[in-house]
């Protein structure tokens, strides 16, 4: 008599011994059972979804969805479309200060370890997480509406990018908060982890090919803060399902958080400080310099100090997963300032340029962009349980071939064997997005394995942050390869001879990718995406110090 199936496996009645047997859950679902649900088959994700129905539950997937989705991905989308035009029209900020205002916007993004460890720390009335969502998600409403409805004849400038400040720092403390939430439930359930990293990636790229529809349409028509307005919708309707608690947190009667933070996670502590003035400290030095020599060297003595000190100080486990996705993402370049003056300088400026409109280049680059990462989501569902050392060497090596390919449009050669400057472009950012995203998702997933209870949000902020900075550090590096080819364009006429070594540059820099596959002895070489990893107490446990 069968008494218990297994994971992923159900009970089904036997018409050959009149009993039960055990099947796999979605065979069952696709050869059809008694409730009639066999059409569900055609739905694409049924499957996966009912899947983490079941392992975490309606209302937590809808907290996931508001805050990656929602906020992070249509929000964030919204924002970044649009406040370059809302500072250039109705606010006229010259072009400097406009990149100075639009990084300043930003900043919320690099402050995630300051916020996730004071939530872990001072809990309001007994909650961590819930009281710091709705507190900024009040003041991130607020904020929106200062950028929609100040116009210049009721307020100085600095009134607008204040609002937008508040508006990112309520999208990323829910962000962070609900990271840290989900990640503790991903070290309970590891076997569905890869499949709440597809949930996420996905609808996170729909509502990013979402706010890509509207944007284009809204900015022309009606304007930026008109655009803008759609920013409330996450950060509202993020406020009111708070207000009912559909993260389930506890409700904690002592101070154990913060006297076990600061007993026994005094380098979660020490970390969190480095980590969120590093990341600051490297904005600021995007602001107040544009010499790529001084951003070089400070930038990159932030990141060996802050990734030695992250070494050193945390398990060896964790400080080698830190490292080796440091070396990713330094490592991960692009030449996104040149190629945009590539593909969008007019004829006067580059005879020879694809000169790409505004609705290409923006809006259906958006879209087909969004798409590919959508491929990408599906391609990793397929490979979710490999190890991910084999998933790490095979997504260097895709990305450096694939990112080489653009020297054949830098060179002009595409246009020699007849191939549009639409259909490569096309073609090429739909592949490529698919590789960013293919890249993404085990570190994503790696990173959540290793946080410990209690302090969750804060470890995750920690490793993320640092991966972020790491990303970050790739543009002082790119900026340096390209001064050195000679390649600075600025828009001014005639300055084709400034794109000639671009082809070049770009084979330097897909060559770079491949770096990481020298550091993929840093990864748990046995470990398969679906594997728990050590239950860490202290992610500093053992450390190297």
């Amino acid at each position: 008599m069968v008494t218990d199936c297994g994971v992923g496996a159900i009970k089904v009645a036997d018409s050959d011994s009149d009993g039960v047997k055990c099947v796999d859950e979605q065979l069952a679902t696709y050869k059809g059972d008694s409730s009639g649900r066999q059409w569900t088959r055609w739905i694409p994700g049924y499957t996966t979804f009912r899947s983490l129905m079941k392992d975490y539950g309606f209302k937590f997937l809808l907290m996931i969805s508001l805050t990656a989705h929602w906020g992070k991905g249509f929000g964030r989308a919204q924002c970044g479309q649009s406040v370059r035009y809302l500072l250039q029209n109705p606010w006229a900020v010259p072009g400097p200060q406009l990149d100075i205002l639009a990084t300043i916007v930003e900043l919320p993004w690099s402050m995630k370890p300051i916020i996730a460890l004071v939530s872990d720390m001072y809990p309001i009335f007994g909650y961590h997480k819930t009281p710091y969502i709705l507190i900024t998600g009040i003041l991130g409403a607020l904020g929106t509406c200062m950028a929609v409805f100040m116009s210049p004849d009721l307020s100085s400038v600095e009134v607008p990018v204040i609002g937008l400040f508040l508006t990112n720092l309520a999208w990323m403390t829910s962000d962070i908060l609900v990271e840290g939430q989900y990640a503790r439930r991903m070290m309970e359930k590891p076997q569905s982890g890869p499949e709440l990293v597809v949930f996420i990636g996905v609808g996170q790229q729909v509502c990013v090919f979402l706010s890509s529809l509207i944007s284009g349409f809204v900015i022309d028509n009606l304007g930026a803060q008109w655009n803008l307005i759609f920013c409330l919708i996450p950060t509202v309707l993020t406020c009111i399902v708070s207000v009912f608690n559909f993260l389930d947190e506890p409700r904690i009667t002592s101070h154990f958080a913060r006297f076990h933070i600061l007993s026994k996670q005094r380098n979660v502590v020490f970390l969190s400080v480095i980590v969120g003035v590093a990341s600051i400290l490297f904005a600021v030095t995007g602001i107040v310099t544009s010499n790529h020599y001084i951003q070089f060297g400070i930038s990159f003595s932030i990141f060996i100090l802050t990734n030695a000190i992250s070494w050193l100080s945390l398990n060896p486990l964790v400080g080698n997963l830190v490292l080796f996705l440091a070396i990713a993402g330094i490592t991960n370049m692009s030449l996104a300032g040149p190629s945009h003056y590539f593909y969008t300088d007019t004829v006067v400026q580059y005879p020879d340029g694809p000169h790409f409109e505004p609705w290409f280049y923006v809006t259906i680059c958006g879209i087909v962009g969004a798409i590919g990462s959508l491929i990408g989501c599906w391609i990793f569902s397929f490979f979710k349980s490999a190890k991910y050392i084999t998933m790490f060497a095979w997504v260097f090596v895709f990305g450096a071939i694939i990112g080489s390919i653009n020297s054949i449009l830098f060179s002009r050669l595409n246009r020699v064997w007849g191939i549009s400057d639409y259909a490569f472009v096309g073609s090429d950012t739909a592949i490529a997005s698919a590789v960013t995203m293919l890249s993404f998702m085990p570190g994503f997933l790696l990173l959540s394995r290793v946080c410990p209870d209690k302090i969750e949000s804060t470890t995750f902020a920690i490793l993320a942050s640092n991966t972020n900075f790491a990303l970050s550090m790739a543009s002082p590096i790119s900026a340096l390869i390209c001064s050195g080819f000679g390649i600075t364009p600025n828009g001014s006429l005639n300055e084709s001879g400034k794109f000639e070594n671009l082809w070049i540059a770009n084979l330097v820099v897909s060559g770079i990718r491949l770096v990481p596959l020298a550091f993929l002895w840093l990864l748990p070489r046995a470990t398969r995406m679906t594997d728990k990893l050590p239950v860490l107490d202290n992610i500093a446990e053992g450390s190297r110090l």
